[in-house]
């Protein structure tokens, strides 16, 4: 590609182009001979002769604004890799920004119409972007007869020309700007020394913030200003000094305004940081406050980017505040920032002092009440003072010679040994701290008191003691409640560990952390056996899920829960019933676990089952009895009536008048109703289908009886039994169990339906007895004297048979009883 020419030479060629253009328009732009023209242009586009040669960007454009040839100066200025994807399109390109389209679009029209010469700047981008200026000239270029040929664009690239004029332009703006700054900078510096001067002077915070709202008001001219600190809180600033241009006859105008963080234009400035010039008529922070004002400035008053307050200052021409005032403003507030954090540090000193007085008031009033006192050693003289404190605690008086005998004088001899040795070794060790509890003999009154002495010793660059530094508290009630303490604690260990009841420790997985010696006498394991071990590891698995539950619930809600009677593993391996309790005592330190209480109940359970079968046998022979004595005794006696009734039916028809004999008819169907009933309940009194037959089938003609009373409920049995038999006591508990359900279920529930399910498999039968009526509070019913005997009398049952029985009921939803024993 040919090299394009550099751009100094750029003013000579359109120099030698504008002189073409000149001729050109000598002649006004006529072409002698119309012919030669088209030829022309040919050889411009095949040949490329002088348009393509030269160092400046020429393009030939028709009548409609057609692309017509580019010199190559342009393509490569332009970077346009395929020139001919633009001919006879549209100019100028799209490429070009939209200013130099609009430039090009009006100058090519306007030259087009008038035929003149027009030249123009503009800035265009290449292809790839890169942005240069042009200098054009365009001209149009008619046929002989005066009719409009073509137009022709000639662009020299000026860019660096541009580029130097524009540094030239700018820093004479700087030149002129430095100066101005200079004497701004200046009259700046003469305003922020008359702060400095003011708030050198100022040694209270009223102080400085009242010197930063006059000043403000004599420096900048101001009407008003107003200085906000901000609270305690943090969420409103309240103000504190201000004052009002009377002709700088400075009126005091404080007023107790409060105005929250985040609010109005003071407000607003504490939430941001940000200082702020506003035109209060149209801002959406302004706040009425008094007259209205057309300018108004507020800065905050920063320290280590905490809000300490704001500068807040107001006059009455519109625009008045210049932005250099917010600078200026916003040094003034770091100036205030730091004068008033040192004021506050030096009031804060004042305070100490004064507050270091009084807690030096305080620590001889406090060591008093605490029978406390210190003391200093010196071992070069072997001399040492003592607080008053401590010559009450020692009883010294101001005769009383303090050196190292005199101390030694008052320690109890059977400890005097030991002292020495203590101290003696603490000097060898090149110790620093000291503790030691011991006795000493009051001077005045002969009492032996228990004191602590404890401090320091302090040694010298040769790490040889100089000084003792400590304090002696007298500790003797202390020490005799501890006495007191040790003694109880002895008794209630003794008492513990002879216990015959259980006591352990365990954390929330269950882990046992403390046990009682009681559980090797009734479980045979020793103690450290069984620390660390879960105890649920130890509970029958047929209980192991409801002793979750327990723990589980208690965690929960804390406290005492109730007994509950659980089977668990002795390290023989048989099980006994221990009656347990636990309590939630994890917010308490010196637990922080589950304390459980438990004791061996298995005599008694067993004894309780032992009754229960004695009573069960009794029961079962009288419930044979009366069973006998319904069926043989009255139920064959009603059986009679009811055949003597039948006999008489037919002879008595005829006899009677239709009223009489509705009535008899009425009796008889009684009599007959009598009998059914009077089979039912012998037959529920001793089932014989139960011994013959098995207990599913005892049970459905047990169930099937029910129906017979209670027609209106839907009663059923779902079972997998079959023929399945079980030893006659277990049989018939269960047959009972039952019985005791469903019937409860038919004189309290209220119910539609009742559901009875027997399930059975190689481990296991769960029973479950399933209504849909008004439900009961298990712990209500227990305390009901009719129907806590039923529940307890069910729970007996359950128990006999080694099984567990779950209660599920809650008002108004039914009641859900299930019945596990394991086989």
């Amino acid at each position: 590609m040919r090299k394009i020419l550099p751009s100094k030479h750029s003013n000579v060629v359109l120099k030698e182009i504008e002189t073409k253009i000149t001729d050109l328009n000598t002649d006004h732009l006529l072409v002698k001979n119309k012919e030669k023209i088209r030829p022309e242009l040919l050889t411009w586009k095949e040949k490329n002769v002088w348009l393509d040669n030269a160092p400046v960007c020429i393009e030939i454009i028709d009548s409609a604004y057609k692309l017509q040839h580019v010199s190559l100066y342009g393509i490569e200025l332009l970077k346009i890799k395929n020139i001919n994807n633009f001919y006879e399109k549209s100019y100028p390109y799209a490429f070009y920004p939209d200013l130099a389209k609009d430039i090009l679009d009006k100058n090519l029209e306007k030259v087009k119409i008038t035929g003149k010469t027009i030249s123009e700047e503009y800035w265009v981008n290449s292809t790839q972007g890169d942005e240069f200026c042009f200098l054009s000239k365009i001209t149009r270029v008619d046929f002989e007869n005066g009719a409009f040929n073509y137009l022709m664009v000639v662009s020299v690239d000026i860019t660096l020309r541009k580029k130097e004029e524009l540094k030239l332009l700018n820093l004479s703006n700087s030149l002129k700007s430095s100066n101005h700054n200079l004497k701004n900078i200046n009259h700046n510096l003469k305003i922020l020394n008359s702060f400095s001067d003011k708030i050198q002077k100022a040694f209270t915070i009223n102080d400085v913030v009242r010197s930063i709202a006059k000043n403000a008001i004599f420096e900048f001219d101001n009407i008003d200003c107003e200085i906000y600190l901000i609270d305690e809180s943090g969420e409103y600033m309240m103000q504190t000094a201000a004052f009002i241009n009377e002709k700088l006859g400075l009126i005091k105008k404080l007023k107790p305004i409060k105005i929250k963080v985040g609010e109005g234009l003071v407000g607003n400035v504490a939430s941001t940081k940000s200082g702020k010039i506003i035109s209060t008529f149209n801002h959406p922070t302004y706040i009425i406050n008094g007259v209205e004002r057309l300018s108004e400035i507020a800065v905050p008053i920063i320290y280590n980017n905490n809000v300490l307050g704001v500068i807040y200052a107001v006059h009455s021409e519109s625009n008045f505040f210049p932005e250099t005032h917010l600078e200026l403003y916003q040094t003034v507030a770091a100036m205030t920032a730091s004068k008033l954090i040192q004021t506050k540090d030096y009031e804060r000193l004042v305070q100490s002092k004064e507050k270091l007085k009084e807690n030096q008031i305080k620590l001889i009033a406090s060591q008093k009440i605490s029978k406390l006192g210190h003391y200093e050693f010196y071992f070069s003289t072997n001399l040492w003072e003592s607080s008053k404190s401590l010559d009450e605690i020692l009883g010294f008086d101001k005769s009383y010679i303090k050196n190292k005998k005199g101390y030694l004088d008052v320690i109890c001899y059977d400890n005097l040994d030991d002292i020495r040795t203590y101290f003696n070794q603490l000097i060898r060790s090149k110790s620093k701290n000291f503790y030691k509890e011991h006795r000493v003999i009051n001077v005045k009154t002969k009492k032996i008191k228990w004191v602590i002495n404890k401090g320091v010793f302090i040694y010298n660059e040769n790490n040889i003691p100089v000084k003792i530094f400590g304090t002696i508290q007298d500790i003797t009630k202390r020490k005799i409640a501890e006495e007191k303490l040790i003694k109880r604690e002895e008794r209630f260990r003794n008492l513990f560990e002879n216990s015959m009841e259980i006591t352990l420790i365990a954390n929330k997985e269950g882990e046992v952390e403390f046990v009682t010696a009681a559980v090797y006498q009734l479980m045979g394991y020793r103690v450290d056996e069984l620390i660390g071990q879960n105890l649920f590891n130890y509970i029958h698995p047929d209980d192991v899920v409801e002793a979750h539950e327990r723990f589980d619930t208690r965690y929960k809600e804390g406290g005492r829960g109730i007994y509950r009677i659980f089977r668990v593993k002795t390290k023989s391996g048989i099980y006994k019933h221990l009656r347990m309790i636990t309590s939630n005592h994890f917010s308490e330190s010196s637990i922080n676990g589950f304390v459980i209480n438990a004791h061996d109940v298995t005599a008694l359970i067993n004894a309780e089952k032992e009754k229960y079968n004695a009573i069960f046998e009794t029961k079962e022979s009288e419930r044979k009895r009366i069973s006998h004595d319904l069926h043989d005794g009255l139920g064959q006696t009603i059986a009679a009536a009811n055949m003597y009734m039948n006999s008489l039916d037919d002879s008595l028809s005829d006899q009677l008048n239709e009223e009489t004999y509705l009535l008899f008819e009425k009796g008889k169907n009684l009599v007959y109703e009598a009998t059914k009933e009077a089979r039912i309940v012998s037959h529920n009194f001793m089932p014989d289908s139960l011994k013959d037959y098995g207990l599913e089938h005892a049970l459905g003609k047990l169930l099937k009886n029910y129906q017979i009373i209670k027609k209106e409920l839907t009663i059923s049995l779902n079972s997998n039994l079959g023929v399945k038999r079980f030893e006659g006591e277990k049989e018939l508990t269960l047959f009972r169990i039952v019985q005791e359900l469903v019937s409860n279920a038919l004189k309290h529930a209220n119910c539609k339906q009742i559901k009875v399910d027997i399930n059975i498999n190689k481990t296991e039968l769960c029973l479950k007895v399933i209504d849909d009526g008004v439900g009961f509070n298990e712990d209500e019913v227990a305390q009901k004297e009719d129907l806590g005997i039923g529940l307890k009398g069910l729970k007996e049952r359950v128990n006999f048979l080694n099984g567990k029985l779950l209660i599920e009921s809650r008002p108004l939803r039914g009641a859900y009883i299930s019945v596990l024993i394991s086989l």
